[in-house]
């Protein structure tokens, strides 16, 4: 995307922060639906909602933030798929 700049450091707190879920001696041990996945679905969400996005969780559980744009010209709005 033209324009787009990614903040390495703050990528990597992010990821960082997100590793400590789960985190174990050995290595990982988040699963699905334990408190871990939980606990990091709710924060991965949390930074989501900082951003501004609109939340949704699909059938498979896959979180998508989304950003809510405005469509100014009426071409979008008439057969136009993205």
């Amino acid at each position: 995307m033209p324009g787009l700049a990614i903040n390495s450091a703050r990528l990597n707190q992010t990821l960082d922060e997100l590793g400590k879920f789960g985190e174990t001696p050995e290595g990982m041990d988040r699963l699905a639906f334990s408190p871990a996945d939980i606990e990091s679905r709710e924060y991965t969400m949390g930074l989501l909602r900082e951003a501004g996005l609109e939340i949704r969780i699909d059938t498979a559980g896959n979180i998508i933030g989304r950003k809510r744009v405005r469509r100014l010209a009426a071409r979008h709005r008439h057969g136009v798929a993205y």
